[in-house]
């Protein structure tokens, strides 16, 4: 990990090269039709005249100030691409000298950056995690930590604006999200984002603005993109075009902000990214609706190899996202006992209680009785995570356990208990979920991670009033049992996020047993779709 001191380095020498790469006529210029921009899409966003204009003068020469400034060990992991700001086309053989450029100065900083994080951690580069009850991180490196290596400074990300079509992108902001997808997203730890929310450094807040600034517009480019291009007319269902358009406007306002130069900006960028978390509550949904109304047109299911890549994609992506706005809007409300979003002493025995409370009384709405949850093994255990994901996964296993032992065992006077064991191993945290509920057959454990994959008799068609976020809403609870057929795939997708893995063995005629690892080291990166 970079050290704060050179993550400030960065920012200014990249701000250095952007100023000298453009030509003081040039700048006037894009100014000038940036401002023309904002007043016509709204004379309330004049103030955002103030974002700094792409550099479209002299390109070989930002590009070349941009590689030096890689090459001192001073740029970013996407500096290259950053730093010669793509405002105009450029010939196949000039995007490729750019591309070699991007990919040799994002090599040196890489190198760099591990240059940095060895010197600041007296030459540990790996953390270390305490066998036994508690398993919290050493934060007395926190405050010398940043958003992770090779973090893009702020300054060298293209900015420039456009409008959203609803009948397609428009060539303009095709282009723009090109140039903004060719950038490199920079993965990171659970332990990144644990030590920069415990920093104590002055400014602190402002540099992880700075870096978010540059890093979502990358992230919801890619997927825009992605959503333009979907397979079997997928990307024409008026769901999905519905999420596209949210994706582009989410984008839209985040580049036609000015850059965070002061701690007073934070507030306005976390406005915005509060309203792009709001705007894509109902994405999973509409997601799935996409799918059905694909389904129905064209009969094409979801356990459709091109379909599920792109569910497994898309929604990875999408946790991410959610994890980096909630992150930064948590550590502007910092509370007792957390470190942005992260709990610091997260207990998954008490966050399994809570699940258990929770599928409980749903099974008695739905089913009309409920099996006892027992929750065994280590359970004082205490681990920094994020207790929302925790939850959400637990609820999910829980939900399928509590059901089909009711199910199974209908004409028995008394219903055999869920078991919940908790150890703690060496690099991982793991819970195994234990049932009597009868099991499945051998051909159906291959597809339990498939989307739409369902035992429950009740068509998905008919349950999406569920709720996709109430692990991060906390009150929140989905109103049914099973059906919707998401559980087992959105949880597998948050266990590995952070590098860890759910897996199922069923004994069929007897029961199912499943195995949630969870990374307590925090050294896993996230796992990030192209």
């Amino acid at each position: 990990m970079l050290s704060t001191s050179a993550a400030r380095a960065i920012v200014a020498a990249r701000v250095r090269s952007v100023s000298t790469a453009s030509g003081g006529g040039a700048r006037a210029a894009a100014s000038a039709a940036a401002a023309a921009a904002v007043r016509r899409r709204s004379g309330a966003a004049a103030r955002r005249a103030e974002s700094p204009p792409p550099p479209t003068a002299s390109r070989q020469g930002a590009a070349r100030s941009a590689a030096s400034v890689a090459t001192t060990g001073s740029g970013s992991r996407r500096g290259g691409a950053g730093g010669a700001s793509p405002a105009g086309p450029l010939t196949a053989a000039a995007r490729q000298q750019q591309r070699g450029r991007s990919a040799s100065a994002a090599a040196a900083t890489r190198a760099s950056a591990m240059r940095s994080a060895a010197s600041t951690k007296d030459g540990s580069t790996s953390p270390k995690s305490p066998r036994g009850r508690s398993s919290r991180w050493d934060t007395s490196s926190a405050s010398s930590s940043s958003m992770g290596p090779g973090a893009p400074s702020p300054a060298s990300c293209p900015v420039t604006r456009t409008a959203v079509n609803s009948g397609g992108l428009t060539a303009a902001l095709s282009e723009q999200l090109q140039q903004y997808a060719r950038l490199e997203q920079t993965p990171l730890t659970l332990k990144n984002l644990y030590e920069f929310a415990s920093s104590r450094v002055p400014g602190h807040e402002l540099l992880s603005a700075q870096w978010l600034y540059c890093e979502l517009p990358v992230r919801l480019a890619r997927r825009v993109l992605e959503l333009e291009n979907l397979p079997y007319r997928l990307c024409s269902m008026p769901s999905v075009i519905k999420v596209r358009e949210m994706y582009a406007q989410s984008f839209l306002d985040l580049v036609s902000e000015p850059r965070p130069t002061e701690e007073a900006d934070v507030a306005r960028l976390n406005n915005v990214i509060g309203m792009v978390r709001t705007r894509h509550d109902d994405v999973v949904r509409l997601i799935a609706q996409g799918i059905i109304e694909l389904k129905a047109e064209c009969g094409v299911s979801a356990d459709d190899r091109l379909v599920t890549s792109f569910l497994d994609r898309f929604y990875s992506s999408r946790i991410g996202i959610r994890v980096l706005i909630s992150h930064q809007l948590a550590m502007a409300a910092p509370k007792p006992g957390f470190a942005g979003i992260i709990n610091t002493s997260c207990q998954p025995a008490v966050v399994a209680a809570d699940a258990a409370e929770a599928v409980r009384q749903i099974a008695y709405h739905n089913l009309g009785e409920a099996p006892d949850i027992d929750i065994l093994g280590n359970t004082d255990l205490s681990l920094p995570y994020l207790d929302g994901h925790m939850f959400l996964i637990m609820f999910e296993l829980l939900k399928n356990s509590v059901r089909a032992t009711v199910e199974s065992h209908a004409d028995s006077p008394v219903l055999p208990p869920v078991k919940m064991i908790i150890a703690d191993g060496a690099e991982d945290v793991t819970i195994k979920l234990s049932d009597e509920g009868g099991g499945m057959r051998r051909s159906d454990v291959d597809r339990v991670f498939d989307y739409f994959f369902t035992t429950a008799a009740v068509p998905a068609e008919t349950l999406f009033r569920m709720e996709d976020d109430y692990a991060a809403k906390g009150a929140s609870r989905p109103e049914v049992l099973a059906g919707f057929g998401y559980g087992l795939p959105l949880s597998r997708a948050y266990a590995r996020f952070f590098g860890g893995e759910l897996t199922l063995m069923s004994m069929d005629g007897w029961g199912t047993d499943t195995y949630l690892h969870l990374n307590k080291l925090g050294n896993k990166e996230e796992v990030l779709p192209d």
